[in-house]
């Protein structure tokens, strides 16, 4: 009632979509006036993380991808009083099927950042502990960011990430994405011949050397 109430005033416009009616604020400066209503940080966090967890349970396991990337984005806002390492797994996952919505719409920063946003969750401030609690979604995750800093020509960043995987994965077909994204960013980066020797000792890993 108080939302149709804001609808007839003209604050709010509402749209019915089966059995769930969508309110959006009319205008951004009208949006804008309401956030900033909320007195205090934290008020602002509790808002957005009630509203992620409103949204994930409305959307339940298997939301669309436009609802997918709302409740990940409001609750990445409010990941600060996220306290539960389950829910934090739980986003950290959320985060990686955000990226892949948002690289298939070509969005390669967007999707970098749910990569890192998904990174951030695990490590809890520990870069190591998500290796040895969370292996296999850190190593999704940390090889995906690393490609998607490859994409956005951040190659720097995309190596760093690479490097990492190299050094943790345990197994050399674990490791082989990250030598191929490290190969690429060498290539683009105008150092084909570190490109080269990378490559070439990929191979001798893999019991094929080549002769030089």
């Amino acid at each position: 009632k108080t939302l149709d109430g804001l609808v007839e005033a003209g604050y709010l416009s509402s749209e019915q979509k089966l059995s769930s009616t969508t309110y959006r604020f009319v205008h951004d400066r009208i949006r804008e006036g309401s956030y900033a209503l909320l007195d205090s940080e934290e008020e602002r966090l509790i808002t957005h993380l009630s509203i992620g967890r409103r949204l994930r349970g409305a959307f339940g396991s298997t939301p669309k991808s436009d609802e997918l990337l709302l409740l990940v984005s409001q609750l990445n806002l409010g990941t600060a009083l996220m306290l539960d390492p389950d829910e934090r797994r739980l986003l950290a996952e959320l985060n990686y099927q955000a990226a892949e919505v948002a690289v298939l719409g070509s969005a390669f920063f967007p999707a970098a950042a749910f990569l890192g946003k998904g990174l951030t969750l695990l490590r809890d401030g520990d870069k190591t502990a998500s290796w040895s609690h969370h292996y296999a979604l850190t190593l999704k995750l940390s090889i995906a960011k690393a490609r998607m800093e490859y994409c956005c020509s951040r190659y720097d960043q995309s190596m760093a990430f690479a490097d990492d995987v190299i050094k943790r994965a345990e197994t050399l077909d674990e490791r082989q994405l990250a030598y191929n994204t490290k190969i690429l960013c060498l290539e683009s980066d105008l150092r084909a011949s570190e490109g080269c020797s990378l490559a070439r000792d990929v191979l001798k890993e893999y019991g094929s050397p080549l002769p030089r």
